[in-house]
């Protein structure tokens, strides 16, 4: 009996096979055919059908992309490895040495399905443009497929390359332009002719002897008419077996030929201007010098002049006639400057004048009394919804009163909640340490219920900030905001439109996400709207509460923000873009702020708060300025191209001539505009950047024009640099109907940039920079030049990104099976079971009952050896 029971249990147990379910993958081979490549074709499909026959199933499908002639070439996919692929759809290899194998991994991408187990196999020398297929796997990869590289065998070409084209970036009209180029020849020495194209003509040509290895060669380049220009450096041997790869024999680079600038001075009083005259003078700009009575009495064409420069006049000196005049003339696309000085501005009765309604961006604001004083006030809005309840509102309340507690006497603060709507817990009242307590009563006694809407709560705040700044002595309030809630609420558009409206009245907003494990959509949420305030966002789950407090320093700084006013519609530079001085600030004059310039129907504020500015000191006193009347001397890059720099000179100073002999000198005169240039009617504008003095991190670019809707802007990194952006359209604001302008991170100066704007005009043409500068081939930047790095590095690059190394054709076959992912489970077999129970039962009749069970006995064992027999075969399948 005992054997019996230990035969039932090992028939119950059963035996049990591993059952392997592959999933479904696909697999896309994207062949080079390129002339480069030696490997014959014939080894190629056999390495596909190998790779076909060991790592795919009957379930799984394959395709190959040729890359021939620049374009991938797709063919068939069939659902079966039994059918034979063809690599190439025809023809034969391409003439070109490289191949476009970016396209090739483009059209891969698109053919398979994302997350599908998809493996992409690379067969190629190398010769290709590395940073394009970079850029492309990394889409790949973040889509979820697999690239494995298996390297071709390859001819090495003879190759004339232009590596680096060095030029100024600015001349003046009838200057010799110097041209340092490189030039790299990989073969015997050879003859080449060296040509210089200029917006599409060619200017000048000329024979050199290019030696083996790297040559530079100084060059000149003639001189060219004043205006913006494309230049070509192109080098073309006379044996065209010296040079197989043809697509980098060529470099480009901006060019800015300044021709005579005409300067109007209108001065308030005589010589006021002698200082700035002399500059311009040495600048090879001789302004014209009149009293504003001509603008009065129309004794000069405006039009006849580039900028109009108002310096240190009173608004009684412009009457109505003389504005509508200047108005007129910035409306044709003059450029007008206002230098301030003892009768301009406050001192020149400019507050509510005609001058300063419809001409300037800045308004003279009258002194507020008693408020010397730094202010600042704190605005508590806490989430009291529903999903609330309980702990959340517990560690909500504790944020909330921790912030009350850290506030100085003299301060404001505010508390409102908020669940489906919002309502003021405590009104706006000036800290004391019994308001605060009262404060902290209101915020214990609250409680959760209803759903969540954070908008609403943003718009009781606005108003309890203005009615905060009613109060006398609060009139510059700077504010800070904290949202304290779990992030669960719908309106994350609306509410990051906002917040940025309150930044830009002065006040902060941050956010505290309440909760051990919040949702991702919560934390997106809290984070986009703290961005979008200028704020920070924490996160608050029990421990270590986050502490908002408001210094001194972030109060006068607010302040003196804040004393700037100026509509936001009308200035071209972004208000928030840092200000970062070459030299200590030394307690700038307040004054500085009043200078302005507008530029083609736009105004664009200048200043030390709206753009990076330079500004220089008294070597005598350490001063600038001090109490003594000053301006800043701007140079207008953002409209017409280069640097865009703030000097800061004191208008009656001595000290103010022997700025000429300084080092800062050579960066207000490399280039001669020093104010802005009548518009033409271009799509595009070239910034430079070359002066190690002035290490620009951010350039703000803005597009001003009949720009459509439809409108495509491209940034291009030049031949001279390269950005940490992508050579692709960036995202652009759009500060009004006709004008678009971005910014953009450089690596640092000398650095040349391509500003272009595509757009549809009503005959269906497409009108380029290339257009409208005579350079439609080959493009304006070629993102690397191909082949300047071993093929071997090229091909292990792009592998490394996806953990995987280099294989060759004999070797590839034992490329690891990714994507088909295994499950070895261990699946019972249920016919042996019975098989064997059959057995048993049979055995058991037999010892029991032998002459009455033998039917029944054979019947068993008959069953046993069939239902054996389908169980191997299960096993064996």
């Amino acid at each position: 009996m005992r054997r019996l029971s230990v035969l039932l249990l090992a028939a119950l147990a059963g035996p049990a096979v591993v059952r392997s379910v592959p999933d479904r993958r696909s697999v896309l081979y994207v062949v080079d055919r390129s002339a480069s490549v030696t490997t014959p074709p014939r080894r190629i499909e056999q390495f596909i059908a190998r790779q076909n026959r060991s790592r795919l199933t009957h379930s799984d499908r394959y395709g190959v992309l040729a890359c021939a002639d620049g374009v991938a070439r797709r063919v068939p996919y069939p659902t079966a490895p039994s059918v034979r692929p063809t690599v190439d759809s025809g023809g034969p290899a391409t003439g070109k040495l490289h191949s476009r194998i970016h396209e090739g991994l483009k059209a891969a991408r698109t053919t398979l399905e994302k997350r599908s187990c998809g493996t992409i196999v690379l067969l190629s020398d190398g010769h290709f443009d590395r940073h394009r297929a970079m850029r492309e796997s990394e889409y790949l990869k973040h889509e979820g497929f697999d690239l494995e590289v298996v390297r071709l065998d390859c001819a090495s070409p003879r190759d004339v390359s232009v590596t680096s084209l060095l030029m100024p970036t600015t001349v003046r009209q009838g200057a010799i332009v110097p041209i340092r180029a490189v030039i790299e020849n990989s073969g015997p020495p050879t003859e080449a002719r060296i040509e210089f194209v200029v917006d599409g003509r060619t200017v000048k040509a000329e024979s050199e002897t290019l030696p083996q290895g790297t040559a530079v060669k100084n060059l000149s380049l003639p001189a060219v008419a004043p205006g913006r220009h494309v230049v070509c450096l192109r080098v073309r041997p006379n044996d065209p077996a010296a040079d197989e790869i043809v697509d980098n024999n060529e470099r480009l680079a901006a060019l800015n030929v300044v021709g005579k600038t005409h300067v109007l001075f209108l001065e308030g009083r005589p010589g006021v201007s002698r200082h700035v005259q002399e500059a311009l003078v040495v600048a090879h700009v001789a302004p014209e010098v009149h009293g504003p009575e001509v603008l009065a009495d129309g004794g000069i064409d405006l039009d006849d002049y580039d900028v109009v420069a108002l310096v240190n006049v009173p608004a009684s000196a412009v009457p109505e006639r003389a504005v509508e005049r200047l108005e007129r003339y910035v409306r044709r696309g003059g450029g007008l400057v206002v230098y301030g000085g003892d009768q301009a501005f406050d001192g020149g009765a400019y507050r509510n004048s005609a001058l300063e309604q419809r001409l300037l961006p800045v308004r003279s604001a009258e002194e507020h009394p008693g408020n010397d004083k730094a202010v600042g006030m704190f605005i508590l809005l806490v989430d009291i919804s529903g999903s609330m309840e309980g702990q959340p509102l517990q560690m909500a309340k504790e944020v909330g009163i921790l912030t009350l507690e850290r506030l100085r006497p003299g301060m404001a603060a505010s508390v409102i909640g908020f669940d489906a709507g919002a309502f003021v817990v405590a009104q706006p009242q000036v800290i004391t340490p019994g308001s605060v307590q009262a404060m902290i009563q209101k915020v214990n006694g609250l409680n959760a219920a209803g759903g969540t809407r954070i908008g609403p709560a943003l718009d009781e705040a606005r108003k309890a900030l203005e009615l905060a700044r009613r109060r006398p002595g609060f009139e510059r309030l700077a504010a800070h905001l904290v949202i304290i809630s779990d992030g669960e609420a719908e309106e994350q558009a609306e509410l990051e439109d906002r917040a940025r409206h309150l930044k830009q009245v002065g006040c902060r907003v941050h956010t505290v996400l309440i909760g051990d494990v919040p949702s991702d959509r919560a934390r997106t949420l809290m984070k986009a709207v703290a961005a979008a305030g200028g704020g920070r966002c924490e996160q608050y789950a029990g421990r270590n509460p986050p502490a908002f407090e408001l210094t001194d320093k972030e109060v006068r700084e607010e302040n003196a923000r804040l004393d700037f006013q100026r509509d936001p519609a009308d200035v071209i530079f972004p208000p928030d873009l840092e200000s970062k001085l070459v030299v200590p600030e030394h307690g700038m004059a307040r004054r500085l702020l009043d200078a302005m310039v507008w530029d083609y129907n736009r105004i664009t504020a200048l200043t030390p708060a709206a753009c990076r500015s330079l500004a220089v000191c008294d070597p005598r006193s350490g001063q600038a300025g001090g109490n003594q009347p000053v301006y800043v001397w701007h140079y207008v890059g953002g409209a017409t191209g280069g640097r865009v720099a703030a000097l800061t000179i004191d208008v009656e100073g001595p000290w103010s001539r022997g700025l000429l002999e300084s080092p800062v000198r050579d960066l207000l005169l490399a280039d001669p505009l020093f104010f802005c240039r009548r518009r033409t009617q271009q799509t595009g504008v070239a910034i430079s950047l070359e002066h190690d003095a002035f290490q620009a991190e951010e350039v703000v670019v803005t597009l001003c024009g009949q720009i459509g809707k439809d409108a495509l802007i491209h940034l291009v990194p030049g031949p001279r640099g390269a950005a940490s952006v992508p050579d692709e359209i960036i995202p652009l604001f759009r500060s009004s109907p006709t004008s678009y302008g971005g910014r953009f991170r450089c690596t640092g100066s000398d650095r040349i940039f391509e500003f272009s704007v595509q757009q549809t005009l009503p005959g269906g043409a497409v009108r380029t920079l290339g257009d409208v500068l005579g350079v439609l081939n080959p493009p304006l930047y070629n993102a690397e030049r191909v082949g300047n790095e071993p093929n071997e590095q090229t091909l292990a690059a792009l592998a490394n990104r996806f953990g995987n190394k280099v294989k060759t054709l004999s070797d590839a076959i034992d490329l690891p099976q990714q994507g088909q992912r295994t499950d070895r489970s261990r699946v019972r077999n249920l016919p042996l079971t019975i098989a064997l129970l059959l057995l048993l039962l049979a055995g058991t009749l037999v010892r029991l009952e032998p002459p009455r069970s033998a039917w029944w006995c054979w019947t068993a064992l008959g069953s046993a050896v069939g239902f054996f027999a389908f169980g191997v075969w299960y096993a064996m399948r």
